[in-house]
């Protein structure tokens, strides 16, 4: 199993009855943890009503949910390493970077942007 579709099994409890993934990218994200920095796996997930941020961390998740009224960027941009997706909406920041599926990643920010108001 990828680890992509691991994560993929562990977001998607978390979605609402009858609502199904558009498009899916997984990358890494930073954070802190004992005040050292960490590189994490995560996913953004574009459904019909809303984009979802779901890193896995040691024995725990974060989960956050945008809905596209609320979006008010979806930025990409390239590095040496892969791509890099953020997500802008009500002050909150999120991004994804390394990404290295180059399908995935332009699928999500055009299904991402399609549904942005």
């Amino acid at each position: 199993m990828t680890k992509i579709d691991k994560l993929w099994e562990l977001a998607r409890p978390h979605l609402a009855s009858g609502e199904t993934a558009v498009a899916i990218v997984q990358g890494t994200t930073g954070g802190k943890m004992i005040g050292e920095k960490r590189v994490r796996n995560g996913l953004f997930i574009a459904t019909a009503q809303r984009v979802i941020f779901y890193v896995k961390k040691m024995g725990n998740f974060s989960f956050e949910s945008f809905s596209y009224d609320n979006i008010e960027a979806c930025e990409k941009a390239k590095d040496r390493i892969g791509d890099i997706v953020r997500i802008t909406a009500s002050g909150n920041d999120v991004l994804l970077k390394w990404i290295t599926d180059e399908r995935a990643f332009e699928e999500f920010v055009s299904a991402v942007r399609a549904r942005m108001k």
